[in-house]
């Protein structure tokens, strides 16, 4: 292993202090060099001419003007709407076809399934099996599914534009699936869910969940659903459903990158101008209200650390007040960091977040919490959410969440996978392609009391549930100090 100059340096000083144990007079130079050694820097760097540029980090410069790509737009014969990006600097594509049914839609588990499952087993119409020839091209494929929708999705080369899309149309018209490709992956699935034991994270967004959302209502399971709920899917599961998630009247296709507009509606209409879909319509999800605190412990005996969630209800994506909620997430966790991580380095990461979806969201305050701090640390938490319901943000700390809030728009347009993951979400909404124009003076006109109102309506502690993964015994006494009401102690399961 190399060693930088500075670590040999270092190692040197040490030498030099045992050789100064010795009764034996030191020579000039080590004499000279013992003397230089006090003199380094605060950083344990040597005094230099630059050390006051080095005292502090450099001040921030402004943002420059942020100007979105254009996007283009337009639908297929068959209703699929479609958006792209040019982008030439690079001779990569990147192509995701979207559903608007998500998770929401089927038994636990069966969307994100499917979804993984979709490009195994099937084969193209020269005949060839199209997971091992995307593979063999060098095309990364991505799958996935979550509560607003799914997707199926390519980086490529440019050149291969076209060949991706007629394997693709393949998997998405495909009509039965192989008992053996899903048993070898309800398999893998398997593994993953025994793993989620270990994963003290997912287990407290798991029950998050199903703290916020009533019990039956599609948000309250996690994706992947449970080891019972993929042990009941089938082969009659998979194509009932696929013809459900990947039908055209739901889907849309976004790319971004080196696009020629000539070359990429061609293939899709060459593709996919035939493909009608089944009809079937998906089923209405309930509405969803408060169901107001609980307190559950989720138990790992001898874990040093607690993972540590406040959680409640917030309205859907759609609901007003959208961007208010955004930025009160963004000085939530400024603040949770500012509190539980370098004021009493009780934690190396914490978290604040307010997602909306399609039906509903919800707000999920906290930590990885070393265990005998996790009393304290709520106790902090709380306090916070109260504050903010109850006093305006300053002036400079709501500027800095506007300045942070544009550099993530920014950010968006930085590589063409983030451009379709921006693209997508404009797909799953059925937002107009100028929305990402439009979005930086909205969140500008935000005010404070904004800020302020959506915090005393969603971030109330006493309608607020909380969940901690870990050491019970460690858990339950801090959490009785606290008064937060009755305590339900589980014990940890895939």
């Amino acid at each position: 292993m190399r060693r930088s100059a500075w670590t040999t340096l270092v190692m040197f000083s040490l030498v030099v202090g045992c050789v100064g144990a010795r009764a034996e007079p030191r020579p000039p130079l080590v004499n000279a060099f013992v003397r230089w050694v006090p003199k380094l820097g605060e950083y344990g760097r040597p005094d230099t001419p630059d050390a006051d540029f080095r005292s502090g980090p450099p001040a921030s410069a402004p943002l420059p003007p942020i100007v979105p790509p254009k996007v283009e737009e337009k639908r297929l014969v068959n209703g699929m709407r479609v958006l792209w990006v040019e982008r030439h600097d690079l001779p990569i594509v990147s192509l995701r076809f979207v559903s608007s049914v998500g998770t929401p839609q089927g038994d636990p588990g069966l969307t994100d399934f499917l979804a993984h499952a979709c490009l195994h087993g099937v084969k193209s119409k020269a005949g060839k099996d199209v997971a091992i020839t995307l593979e063999g091209m060098g095309v990364a494929s991505e799958q996935g599914a979550g509560y607003d929708g799914s997707m199926l999705g390519f980086r490529m080369l440019g050149y291969q534009l076209r060949p991706v899309l007629e394997l693709a149309s393949s998997a998405l018209r495909r009509t039965s699936y192989s008992a053996t490709e899903l048993e070898w992956l309800r398999g893998k699935w398997m593994l993953a869910l025994a793993r989620r034991i270990d994963d003290r994270e997912g287990l407290a967004d798991d029950v998050a969940r199903w703290l916020v959302f009533p019990k039956g209502h599609p948000y309250g399971h996690p994706a992947l659903g449970n080891t019972a709920d993929v042990g009941r899917i089938t082969k009659a599961d998979l194509e009932e459903h696929h013809a459900l998630v990947f039908d055209p009247k739901r889907m849309s296709v976004v790319a971004a990158g080196d696009i020629d507009r000539t070359v990429l509606i061609g293939a899709l209409e060459e593709s996919l101008t035939d493909w009608k879909g089944a009809g079937r319509e998906p089923v209405t999800s309930p509405e969803v209200s408060s169901l107001g605190r609980r307190v559950v412990i989720v138990d790992r005996p001898g874990d040093t650390q607690a993972r540590v969630r406040i959680v409640g209800l917030t309205p859907s994506r759609g609901a007003p007040g959208s961007l208010a909620r955004s930025l009160l997430s963004t000085i939530l966790a400024r603040r949770m960091f500012a509190t539980l991580r370098e004021k009493h380095g009780w934690t190396y990461s914490t978290e604040a977040v307010i997602s909306s979806h399609r039906l509903a969201g919800y707000v999920s305050v906290g930590g990885a919490i070393e265990v005998d701090h996790v009393g304290e640390a709520l106790t902090e938490i709380l306090a916070e959410l109260t504050r903010l319901g109850s006093e305006t943000v300053p002036d400079d700390e709501l500027s800095l969440a506007k300045q942070t809030a544009a550099a993530r728009h920014a950010a968006a347009f930085e590589t063409v996978s983030a451009i379709t993951d921006a693209l997508s979400m404009l797909a799953l909404f059925e937002r107009p392609v100028d929305d990402w124009t439009k979005a930086p003076e909205r969140m500008a006109a935000v005010s404070a009391e904004d800020v302020m109102g959506e915090a005393k309506r969603y971030l109330a502690p006493a309608s607020m549930s909380i969940v901690a993964v870990g050491d019970a015994t460690k858990l339950r006494p801090q959490l009785e100090a606290l008064s937060l009401g009755k305590i339900e102690v589980h014990a940890a399961s895939p």
